[in-house]
């Protein structure tokens, strides 16, 4: 039987169909291969990124967290001048970021979204920083390893829109890393306008920056070393008015605003973990230098996601790149981790803490030293092992990656007083007291002209410093006033506590819960 026409042209047709579908494809690889090798397509697509990752952060109507909202309240409640005193709630922060800070307020308006955009400009900024930075310490495919980790960095995108200092404190010390390259790094003799744009950059910085102090010591204190080693006088001598510019600006800071800061009790005690054993006397003492690198590398160095650590290959790789920078950039390795060594003398003191977000500006530096290490991994095993050496840099950059997905999908809303407020004014009566929990005091007043709730008058704040004692006698005074609401935000395992008291001598009518925050309606005879 002969085959109708059709019969024979449909299988030619499939096949011409698959053919040129293969080219198509064929040809999708080949430009998309031409444009990633092109220098800019790549830095720019992981910039691109760590910018939708901080937005993605940013967007989202989260509400204050304690500490943001203790320094929101300050910032709100005192003029310029103020902000020159002691602040409220334990608070500290540099005077120039608290001047920007004010100024944005006076300007955008006290919201919350206005107070973090700041921190978000400053964070967005540190992108285009790190790449520039990186470029000048280590080699490129070293540079592009070490910007994808700071694109999703855990601790860098979380801190990048919170109204605290530490997103600037990044951005801070990068700039001063680029300026010491600038001055330390060249085969030629440094020059003198460069130095003293140096100097001016850092006696400012000090203003903006508690931690900037340990950047500038750390490249300080390389670049002397680097012009008596190689005996250039005149760069010494130069480096010498820097210096003295520098102790003049941090000695003013010191005596006027960090001097009072450093003596508070409230402070010295929560962050007594993060204070290096200075010296260690014992085993505990010991363990504390290998635990607190890890924990830094897991947060905020960003190696640890949904309960897996990236920390031991992040220490590997570590190891591996300071001995690949030791041997071809030695200057370039101690002006990275020269700051690490200054904190934990500082931290030793009790004069700064070595742990969690007030070291993130050290971050940039250690993924920097870990990304020349991972590059000398896949440059090593490439030729032989391509797979393990894809493997051991992949498994590197598994925990950044899953932490940034989490981020996508839940950016993370603590402490969500706001929805609270919201229930709170709506269901609200004439004569029904709130009671606000002590730690969630500052976001109350922060937020509470916006609700149309009151600040004196009708509120009450609970005992500071609570115990199961305190809260009785709190209990026992609001059994007297009828009908209470109970406020709580940041408050861990108070409410349970608290509510274990209330339940015994009153009723509770109404109550409504969100991520870190709860409101109930008690009623009393």
């Amino acid at each position: 039987m002969i085959p109708k026409p059709l019969e024979l042209a449909s299988p030619l047709a499939a096949a011409t169909a698959l053919g040129r579908f293969h080219s198509l494809l064929q040809r999708l690889t080949e430009l998309g291969a031409a444009c990633l090798a092109r220098p800019w397509v790549l830095p720019g697509l992981l910039l691109a990124l760590g910018a939708v990752l901080r937005f993605v952060q940013f967007l989202p109507d989260r509400s204050l967290h304690h500490d943001e909202a203790a320094l929101g309240v300050n910032l709100l409640q005192r003029s310029f001048a103020g902000l020159l005193e002691q602040l409220d709630f334990e608070q500290g922060a540099p005077i120039g970021f608290l001047m920007l800070q004010k100024g944005v307020a006076m300007l955008l308006g006290g919201t919350d979204w206005s107070l973090r955009l700041v921190p978000l400009l400053c964070s967005l900024a540190s992108l285009y920083v790190f790449w520039q930075v990186a470029q000048l310490y280590v080699e490129r495919r070293a540079a592009l390893l070490a910007l994808g980790l700071f694109a999703i960095g855990r601790g860098l995108v979380f801190y990048s829109s919170e109204l605290k200092q530490y997103s600037s404190d990044v951005l801070i010390a990068l700039v001063l890393w680029w300026l010491a390259a600038r001055v330390s790094l060249p085969s030629q003799p440094c020059r003198p306008g460069r130095l003293l744009a140096w100097g001016l950059a850092g006696a400012a910085a000090l203003w903006f920056s508690h931690a900037s102090v340990f950047v500038l010591a750390g490249t300080g204190s390389c670049f002397a070393w680097s012009c008596l080693r190689g005996r250039h006088w005149r760069g010494l001598a130069w480096f010498g008015a820097v210096l003295s510019l520098w102790l003049a600006s941090f000695g003013t800071g010191y005596v006027l605003f960090l001097k009072e800061l450093g003596k508070s009790a409230y402070l010295l005690q929560f962050w007594k973990p993060s204070f290096m054993p200075l010296p260690p006397r014992s085993i505990a003492d010991l363990n504390w230098f290998p635990q607190t690198f890890f924990a830094v590398l897991e947060m905020p160095g960003g190696l640890v996601a949904q309960g897996a650590s990236g920390a031991i290959l992040g220490v590997l790789a570590l190891l591996i790149g300071g001995v690949v920078l030791w041997r071809e950039k030695p200057l370039a390795l101690a002006a990275l981790l020269s700051p690490v060594g200054f904190t934990l003398l500082a931290s030793g003191l009790q004069k700064y803490p070595f742990g969690n977000r007030l070291v993130l500006f050290l971050v940039p530096g250690l993924l920097l030293v870990i990304a020349a290490g991972a590059a000398e991994i896949w440059q090593r095993l490439a030729p032989t092992w391509p797979q393990l050496g894809a493997a051991i840099v992949g498994l590197l950059l598994f925990c950044p990656l899953l932490a940034a997905a989490g981020k996508v999908i839940d950016p993370g809303r603590d402490d969500q007083i706001k929805p609270m407020l919201q229930y709170l004014k709506d269901q609200h009566r004439e004569g029904e007291l709130i009671y606000v929990y002590a730690a969630s005091w500052p976001a109350y007043l922060f937020y509470a002209d916006q609700y149309g709730l009151p600040k004196t008058g009708g509120v009450q704040r609970g005992t500071i410093g609570g115990t199961c004692a305190t809260y009785a006698q709190d209990v026992d005074g609001l059994a007297r006033r009828g009908r209470v609401w109970l406020l709580f935000s940041h408050h861990q395992n108070a409410e349970r506590a608290f509510l274990g008291q209330m339940d015994r001598t009153g009723v509770k009518l109404a109550g409504r819960s969100a991520p870190g925050a709860a409101v109930y309606l008690y009623a009393f005879d």
